[in-house]
């Protein structure tokens, strides 16, 4: 590849890390110096297939930010200046391990994608049918469901417990699980999908712009940023900025750019919001504190789950498939399962005496802690095989239509961009029951929208 062809910021990543990481690094071991050279490796790779990709965004964009940012650049920086979140009793040869085990899920991935890529057919998806039915059925029905939803919401919450996430919490956290299921996915699946059928129909012209502008609101003020946990921030949002189609994610790297602004400035500070309002005026009197503990703290604690996995399958061995049983199996209650399985951040830290285990477990370490090596690898191959397809699908339709077609799974398409951030730093156990229980409320609600109207 001619040197023109590459990216300006690739190669300024490439040649910053080298710089200050790789050329005054002294080594006391050879183990140590093949550590520093492997983050290297997965850092110029991982960043490198960010910008290869010619689509504005995709899902394979997201597995490659993921993977630049929580298993390679971030964990570089712990490791060199020896802060480990949640203790530094990891050895070398753990850190390599991983390492060698993050760059062979790369080659996986990207064969297992590349070959799925290339397999896509040409033909458009179908829109849905009855799409006039469907606009009637969204102005009228669709919109007293909508209102119903976001009152709801209100009710449960409080109006003064909108604001901040520390008062939601506290205003949610005496709900039993059934109350908590229906609050955080019912309710959010169906506004979220009804909200992002408004952009795109607005943008087709199809309703009016005081319907819209009244959507939006009520959408925006169930779904306040600084109330709502970060995970479903950035699909909220995410996919609302990717349904509008701005200039700036029309571009092939605009995406990437503001992506890389929100998880490095926009998520350390809106974590603030988990905080009394003491708690973060205190905070914020020294703000190179907040993001000191978020990129050196359990914010970034995500390499540190994987050479915890690695360390426990050594020690105690495979669960043989438990925890994906349990992840599987979300919906069955512990009432009636006593022997469910916990998440995978947590039964790692709780096997190690933590008394906080509210820790995430990155995707390739519960494809280690179910089935060791083998099944990091097929856990990797399962989503490049999902994020091919995927990303074919989606890219034809928005191509073939020149804007989302009312499509359900080409509208979930935009959610689920945040969501597979979400759930490759894990744990699965909770990403999947949320990504689940978001689909199938947006996908009911769907169905009673496209469903033809009988005339008696």
């Amino acid at each position: 590849m001619k040197l023109t062809r590459l990216n300006p910021i690739w190669v300024l990543i490439v040649l910053s890390y080298f710089f200050i990481f790789v050329l005054p690094h002294k080594s006391e071991t050879a183990t140590e110096s093949y550590v520093i050279y492997s983050f290297f490796l997965n850092t110029i790779l991982s960043s490198y297939f960010i910008f290869a990709d010619p689509r504005p965004y995709s899902l394979n964009k997201i597995f490659w930010l993921f993977n630049f940012s929580f298993l390679s650049f971030i964990p570089v920086c712990q490791y060199e200046l020896k802060v480990i979140p949640w203790g530094n009793n990891i050895n070398d040869s753990t850190y390599l391990i991983a390492n060698i085990i993050i760059l062979l899920s790369f080659i996986v991935f990207k064969a297992v994608n590349y070959f799925f890529s290339q397999k896509g057919g040409n033909a458009p998806p179908a829109v849905d049918r009855f799409s006039q039915n469907y606009l009637l059925k969204f102005n009228n029905q669709g919109r007293v469901i909508f209102l119903g939803l976001c009152a709801l919401m209100v009710a449960i919450v409080g109006f003064e417990n909108l604001w901040i996430r520390s008062s939601m919490r506290e205003a949610t956290e005496n709900s039993n699980n059934t109350l908590s299921l229906l609050f955080d996915q019912l309710l959010r699946g169906c506004i979220l999908y009804y909200t992002l059928c408004a952009v795109v129909l607005f943008r087709r012209r199809q309703i009016g712009i005081f319907w819209f502008t009244v959507t939006m609101i009520l959408s925006l003020l169930v779904n306040f940023p600084l109330s709502t946990a970060r995970f479903y921030v950035a699909a909220f949002y995410m996919s609302l900025a990717v349904a509008f189609n701005s200039r700036l994610f029309r571009s092939r790297n605009g995406f990437t750019y503001v992506f890389l602004v929100m998880l490095t400035v926009i998520f350390p500070l809106i974590g603030l919001a988990r905080y009394s309002v003491d708690k973060i005026n205190v905070l914020l009197e020294d703000p190179q504190s907040v993001f000191r503990n978020s990129f050196l703290a359990g914010d970034f604690d995500t390499y540190t789950s994987f050479c915890r996995a690695i360390q426990y399958v050594s020690d105690y061995g495979t669960t043989s498939g438990k925890q994906l049983l349990s992840v599987l199996l979300f919906f069955v209650p512990r009432s009636v399962w006593p022997g469910k399985a916990v998440g995978s951040g947590a039964f790692i830290y709780g096997q190690m005496r933590y008394e906080f285990t509210n820790i995430s477990c990155p995707f390739i370490a519960e494809g280690y802690i179910n089935f060791g090596f083998a099944g990091s690898m097929i856990f990797i191959a399962a989503l490049a095989w999902l994020v091919a397809v995927y990303d074919n699908f989606y890219w034809r339709a928005k191509s073939f239509y020149d804007i989302i077609p009312i499509n359900y799974y080409a509208i979930y398409y935009c959610v689920f961009l945040g969501l597979l951030f979400f759930m490759l730093r894990g744990d699965l156990l909770f990403s999947f029951s949320i990504i689940t229980g978001l689909f199938v409320a947006g996908y009911v609600f769907n169905k009673y929208l496209v469903t033809k109207i009988t005339l008696k």
